[in-house]
């Protein structure tokens, strides 16, 4: 059955009905995130990204999302409301927001094949399997890193931004913002010996009566893939330890060819969700042995 349905930029009033398509098609099943935990992020990537929605006769059908940061081009977002879905929807947002110019384009797709094939046919070749971690009771016997120790970098921190674009391969200081601003993470560098050896972000948020108390790593990075897989240990451990009890449950997203993945098992993480990192070039414009990205319950919206 055909769909009448129009491509427009996205403005601030349609925040919250994308919310409601992100809550049908990327929640199904599950406790919607609620919207004050979204809005943030869903604004971050209208007035920092190309943000594109898909108009029906009666309200919005789709969205998608592209974060253009040092010539790389990461799509973030693309859902259709279930209902709609197969289409030529997706296929029509994805064509429009691939029009932005860009040295490389990349998303992290989920388990639907359909996506799959939509991006691999866009240009975006599958690279590798990243595993999103989940973990309430950590044996940090298994941790590595027991070497390194974390300090907090102040805020805004030039430095910090520069390493981050070294490592994550993009310079984007807007995202660093957002993530000390909106979710309050805490910058950390990594040292060994006094020596700076790595940088990445924990946020940690207070438990409610509809989520418990819970702490993220990433992005997170290092120049080496020891010393990354050294500073994940130390970020995880860091969580534990900062300001009293440990938290409920700890995110991290680890990519399959990174040194730090083995021993997060055997220290009780488990894998909740497993993407695919696609991109338009090779190599890709970062190294899955030295860098994590930006861990959420939400998932991978900001690489």
């Amino acid at each position: 059955m055909e769909v009448n349905y129009s491509i427009r930029r996205a403005v601030e009033g349609d925040l919250r009905p994308i919310y409601e398509v992100w809550c049908a098609a990327a929640q199904r099943g599950r406790t919607p995130t609620p919207w004050p935990v979204m809005a943030p992020l869903f604004r971050h990537e209208l007035t920092t990204g190309e943000m594109w929605v898909a108009e029906g006769l009666t309200g919005l059908v789709g969205f998608a999302a592209l974060m253009l940061r040092g010539g790389v081009a990461f799509l973030g977002e693309l859902f259709v409301s279930p209902e709609v879905q197969s289409r030529g929807i997706g296929r029509a947002l994805l064509h429009q927001v691939l029009e932005a110019r860009a040295g490389a384009y990349c998303t992290m797709s989920s388990g639907d094949a359909r996506a799959m094939a939509l991006y691999i046919d866009a240009g975006m070749t599958p690279r590798w399997p990243h595993f999103l971690l989940t973990a309430s009771a950590i044996d940090e016997r298994h941790l590595p890193g027991a070497d390194v120790t974390a300090a907090a970098a102040p805020a805004g921190d030039p430095e910090f931004v520069a390493y981050d674009a070294r490592v994550g391969g993009r310079h984007r200081p807007q995202d660093h913002d957002y993530w000390q601003r909106e979710l309050r993470a805490t910058p950390l560098w990594f040292k060994r010996a006094g020596a700076v050896c790595g940088y990445g972000y924990v946020w940690k948020r207070a438990g409610d009566a509809a989520r418990p108390e819970a702490a993220g790593v990433g992005p997170l990075g290092a120049l080496s893939a020891a010393d990354a897989s050294a500073c994940a240990g130390a970020a995880v451990r860091w969580t534990r330890e900062a300001g009293g009890a440990p938290s409920s449950v700890i995110y991290v997203a680890v990519p399959g060819q990174h040194g730090a993945l083995p021993s997060l098992l055997r220290a009780g993480f488990q894998i909740r969700e497993v993407e695919t990192f696609c991109c338009s070039r090779a190599p890709a414009f970062v190294d899955p042995q030295t860098y994590l990205v930006a861990s959420a319950p939400e998932g991978s919206s900001l690489l």
